[in-house]
């Protein structure tokens, strides 16, 4: 279970998360915490832009991530949003394993320069029969049913 996931240098306003927006890439510390005794278990990370004019790409980088195919049953919150999956290994023990989320803008534009949700949702695995009588973990069947145990998200704008 994840006790939080959060993304640092971001300011509060009004009840809500939000990032300065920047010409540069942007450069997000991006945190999970597992609670003490308990894991997060091995969780799939889709992070989306809603922004395609000033979004060019996003990478989460840091230990064990590693880029896998967006989720079948995932359904995006804009047309043409910039979504991308990562799988990370589970966090234990009230440990907290920190990556850095990039947000690279696209040529002359400026991420932000019109708003930008950012949607942060992790999906945890677990195991379960496949379709066609196999065992596997992770969070869909082999025809995209969902199978993840739980689910957390943290959005937040650029603006």
């Amino acid at each position: 279970m994840v006790e939080t996931i959060f993304v640092t240098g971001a300011e509060g306003a009004g009840g809500a998360t939000n990032q300065s927006n920047s010409a540069s890439p942007i450069n997000l510390e991006f945190k999970i915490d597992s609670r003490v005794d308990q894991s997060t278990g091995d969780l799939v990370i889709v992070i989306e832009s809603t922004n395609t004019t000033s979004t060019r790409s996003m990478t989460l980088s840091g230990p064990g991530a590693n880029k896998v195919a967006m989720p079948t049953f995932y359904t995006s919150n804009a047309a043409l949003s910039v979504s991308e999956a990562y799988e990370i290994p589970a966090v234990l023990d009230g440990n907290t394993a920190t990556y850095t989320l990039t947000i690279e803008p696209e040529a002359g534009e400026t991420v932000g320069g019109g708003d930008d949700s950012i949607y942060v949702t992790a999906y945890s695995k677990q195991a379960f029969r496949d379709a066609d009588g196999s065992f596997k973990v992770g969070i869909e069947n082999s025809q995209g049913t969902i199978q993840y145990e739980d689910t957390w998200d943290f959005d937040f704008m650029i603006t």
